[in-house]
């Protein structure tokens, strides 16, 4: 279980502690990274797999810890200095802690101040003290001085800018307090300190900077701490009585306000929604996503907006999570993007695909949604921002095929009919276009699309999207030489599209131009799904390592298709990926990743039936020597008697008798018991 990130900035370091406390952490199960932060640029260096060195001058200790939180990816963090001794025990005594507690905020322990020729001494793990003192500054204003600070990382509140060197884990307790979060302390261990090594590394008591830090503290600890944010969930719905309840049961204690805009269910919508809200409200049908959004949040009075759709829900966040972001001092409007896991039909399997889109936002007079079909959020100041959030994810499951050809079939009478989408014709022919290629009616697709390039020439609109979904249909018709001359002046345009860079490698693939396609599928991969355009997230998750991997097999470089193949699984946890790593690894004999991945199969796909891969196992299984279980596989298979036919004339050949012995006897044993 890796589930602790270790942040240690390090000024004056002693050398000593500070690597005896990272071996500590590498030897603990419980940190999954270290993130050390040196801001003396000395190029301090770790050999540690789990370390992490950034070398960042003047980067003192309270910024290099919120620098640390801003990067952490666990769900726990522990904070330290480069001067405190800790061990391993204690290390996971947190994460006990925080496992037992999903409340607790933020846990500080006093730490025993040692001197330089006492380090060894302390650094026996068995002379770690049974005294612990909990380290705040109180209701009544008592000071205490701590160094070691552990809590839940989506609890966490950045230290302000003004506090340096100071005060960091007295403002983390003082964050909680106020938030009226149960605080524990950590029992049983007290953490050494080499004396102040840390600030020594300037004049910094001699200059005041401790005076004015604290003085700073002192104005931050006497004010009042923000007044909550109300949250409000703006939902439009028509006839989903199968998946309206699971949307609000995995929202309902986040959010402060439900507001239900039904636009005309004729099923049991409206008496689901009933067990989470009274706000329910009936708008009539008018061809238009924008304006029944609107109209859910002209009805919400919260400060903040929330957009779900009944086919969703909530999969990652809390409250907590929601109020950090609602309270964050802004002068600009600022939503969120969230990141959305749709699960969809690709070829008659299921996978996942990520996507990143903006449903969550402030509740203001500015913002509101435009366009008739594939509505968006517009903003009439032009001043907001939308960052990425990955602290709160939602799932969909609204492209299964069952869902997609009625969708396709509504968004493609919505679109034809629509006076708003009309009025814009780039954006109304591309849609057309787009809503065509995904149900497959390529000819209508490439019609729409003419209109469109007709018009988006001669503006200043984003080509990639268009010619992505025009690559696309030409990869169908399997028309590559003319789709690579129609894009090809455009491709400096289009080059931050991975969709693009994916359909127009395809293209060059299937022409045999192998080189110009591995450049062009090698630069998908760069993108973060997080900051860029796409149709398809999967373009930057796994499809190019796959294609990728398939030019260097075609190639007889089946060694490095393998590498490409085992980062598309990695990404995605594909089946078919999967399958793909484990036809090859078998042609190869490399029996260690055959092995690997048919275990993995095995474990991960338990209801996934390959006949080869059950061949390929027992086969597996005679080759290590373990004939009784091959023995025992093979008959079990359709056949199975003919495989080790095959097996006994092999061992004949090689004259390998006592081998033919032990599978007849076994193949006996096995015949008996059968009939028995």
């Amino acid at each position: 279980m890796n589930n602790v990130t270790v942040v240690i900035p390090t000024l004056c370091k002693s050398n000593k502690v500070l690597k005896h406390s990272l071996e500590q952490c590498q030897e603990c199960d419980r940190v999954e990274e270290v993130l050390v932060f040196d801001n003396t640029l000395t190029n301090f260096a770790s050999t540690l797999s789990k370390v992490k060195v950034f070398n960042e001058e003047n980067l003192y200790v309270n910024p290099a810890w919120n620098k640390g939180l801003e990067l952490t990816k666990t769900p726990y963090y522990l904070l330290l200095n480069d001067d405190v001794i800790v061990s391993k025990e204690v290390i996971e005594a947190c994460g006990v802690l925080l496992d037992e507690n999903k409340m607790l905020g933020i846990t500080s322990v006093v730490t025993t101040s040692i001197t330089e020729s006492e380090i060894d001494f302390y650094m026996n793990a068995n002379a770690i003290s049974l005294e612990p003192e909990f380290s705040i500054r109180d209701e009544n204003d008592q000071f205490y001085c701590g160094w070691f600070v552990f809590g839940r990382t989506n609890l966490w509140k950045p230290i302000p800018k003004d506090l340096l060197y100071f005060f960091g884990d007295n403002w983390s307790y003082y964050h909680n307090f106020k938030q009226k979060r149960k605080v524990a302390v950590l029992d049983n261990y007290t953490i050494y300190h080499v004396t102040s090594t840390t600030c020594k590394a300037t004049n910094k008591y001699q200059d005041g900077t401790l005076q004015k830090e604290e003085a700073l503290y002192l104005k931050y600890l006497n004010t009042p701490a923000p007044t909550s944010k109300k949250l409000s969930l703006c939902m439009i719905v028509k006839n989903e009585e199968e998946k309206l309840e699971r949307c609000l049961q995995s929202v309902k204690d986040v959010v402060d306000e439900i507001i239900i805009v039904d636009t005309g269910s004729t099923d049991s919508t409206k008496d689901i929604a009933r067990k989470f809200t009274d706000n329910i409200f009936d708008f009539t049908w008018n061809d238009s996503f924008a304006d029944a959004r609107n109209a859910s949040i002209e009805k919400a009075t919260g400060d903040w907006i929330l957009i779900l759709d009944a086919d969703e829900v909530l999969k990652k966040g809390s409250r907590e999570d929601f109020e950090k972001l609602m309270n964050i001092p802004t002068t600009t409007p600022v939503g969120y993007q969230l990141h959305i896991t749709s699960v969809v039909d690709s070829n008659g399997d299921i996978e996942e695909i990520e996507s990143y889109m903006i449903r969550f936002f402030p509740n203001l007079p500015s913002l509101r949604f435009k366009g008739d079909v594939h509505e968006w959020l517009e903003d009439s100041t032009k001043t907001i921002l939308t960052p990425v959030t990955q602290t709160i994810r939602l799932f969909h499951d609204g492209y299964l095929t069952r869902n997609m050809e009625k969708k396709s079939d509504r968004n493609l009478k919505l679109l034809h009919s629509s006076k708003v989408d009309k009025g814009n014709k780039i954006h109304h022919n591309f849609y057309l276009a787009a809503t065509y290629s995904m149900s497959n009616q390529i000819d209508l697709a490439l019609e729409y699309f003419e209109k469109w390039e007709k018009e988006a020439l001669k503006s200043n609109v984003d080509l990639s999207l268009g010619y992505t979904v025009y690559l696309y249909c030409m990869n169908e018709r399997k028309r590559w030489k003319e789709a690579i001359d129609r894009v090809t002046p455009h491709i400096l345009k289009c080059w931050h599209n991975p969709d693009f860079c994916i359909n127009l490698g395809i293209c060059y693939e299937n022409i045999g131009e192998y080189d110009k396609a591995l450049k062009i599928l090698k630069r998908a991969t760069t993108f973060d799904a997080r900051n860029v355009l796409s149709l398809d997230v999967a373009s930057v998750q796994w499809k190019p390592y796959v294609i990728i991997g398939n030019i260097y097999l075609q190639q007889g470089e089946y060694e490095t298709a393998l590498e490409y193949w085992e980062k598309s699984y990695d990404s995605s946890q594909r089946v078919e990926v999967l399958q793909g790593i484990i036809d090859v690894s078998y042609q190869l004999r490399d029996m260690k990743r055959l092995e690997k991945y048919l275990v993995e199969m095995k474990t991960r796909f338990k209801d996934y039936k390959h006949l080869n891969n059950d061949v390929m196992y027992a086969n597996l299984l005679f080759n290590q020597g373990k004939i009784e279980e091959s023995i025992k596989l093979f008959l079990a298979l359709p056949n199975g008697q003919e495989y080790i036919n095959t097996i006994i004339q092999g061992l004949i050949s090689m004259e390998r008798f006592d081998e033919v012995e032990k599978v007849t006897g076994y193949v006996k044993q096995y015949t008996l018991e059968s009939a028995s």
